[in-house]
């Protein structure tokens, strides 16, 4: 559930459902079970009015090649019935289309599309924008282009923006939270730092590996311990501070030379609720 404004990453791998899920959402798939509903709005019952405040751009949009870019945004908002012409100029600007935007689409690079596509998605100005994959054919000033347009998005002009995508280093920067899902169902959901802070990785230095390895075995919020060397071990855990692992090792007298935190990334918390050989997508 999307409860406000921000970035909301959704991830999973190659047949978790993402797809079909955005098409649920859109309106072009119905559920064969459960609702979706956005503002309260069933988009099965009601599919006009609930999507409304919707902007969607798939992972490739369509337009009709023959038309130009500005055609095409202009036939789109006649059908969506909006009528504001001076925001089709504003939306050309804005993905740096103004110079391209008398040219037929069928000259258009992929990244030109996407552009056109991020376009379309905004016209009528929606609350809830989704984007599939929206950084395809992009390339690096136009990902940081992107990147800059989905936080204003969020954080500037108080949408809530759904985005697909492969690229797990651009969402973990962008997005301020996830939803993971494999198989069609939900493996984990939350905001960024919780998920990313959810398992960390305590190294240590200390003047008796063995010992110390199992002084730390009997520590409760301590996963896992592996020795590394005879004075070197790592330890998981969820719930233990640097602090609390140091004095607990000290009151066991164990000296501690170096002790030093490191959390999960998003592709590490990926693999491990997906499995390795999953491909994202």
């Amino acid at each position: 559930m999307l409860s406000g404004p921000g970035v909301y990453g959704f991830l999973g791998p190659n047949g978790a459902g993402k797809t079909t899920t955005i098409k649920l959402i859109a309106g072009l798939l119905n559920p064969t079970a459960g609702s979706v509903k956005i503002d309260g709005i069933d988009i099965a019952a009601d599919p006009v009015d609930a999507r409304r405040p919707l902007g969607i751009m798939m992972e490739t949009p369509a337009f009709y090649n023959q038309l130009t870019g500005r055609e095409n945004l202009q036939l789109f908002a006649r059908l969506g019935g909006i009528g504001d012409s001076s925001s089709i100029e504003q939306l050309l600007a804005r993905v740096g289309l103004t110079n391209k935007a008398n040219e037929r689409v069928s000259s258009y690079s992929r990244g030109m599309r996407q552009r056109l596509g991020l376009a379309a998605a905004l016209l009528g100005d929606p609350r809830l924008v989704i984007l599939d994959e929206p950084m395809n054919g992009l390339d690096p000033s136009g990902i940081v282009e992107m990147r800059e347009w989905l936080a204003q998005m969020a954080r500037q002009e108080g949408r809530a923006v759904l985005m697909s995508s492969h690229q797990m280093g651009e969402m973990e920067r962008i997005c301020d939270s996830f939803t993971i899902i494999n198989r069609g169902a939900v493996v984990a959901s939350g905001a960024a730092a919780d998920l990313t802070q959810s398992r960390a990785t305590v190294s240590l230095r200390v003047s008796d590996s063995e010992t110390a390895a199992n002084v730390l075995r009997s520590m409760p919020g301590i996963s896992l311990v592996e020795i590394v060397g005879s004075d070197q071990l790592r330890a998981e855990s969820a719930e233990c501070s640097t602090g609390e692992i140091n004095r607990f090792l000290v009151n066991h007298n164990i000296d501690v030379l170096e002790i030093t935190t490191s959390t999960e990334s998003l592709e590490e918390i990926f693999f491990r609720l997906v499995g390795r050989d999953s491909n994202v997508a």
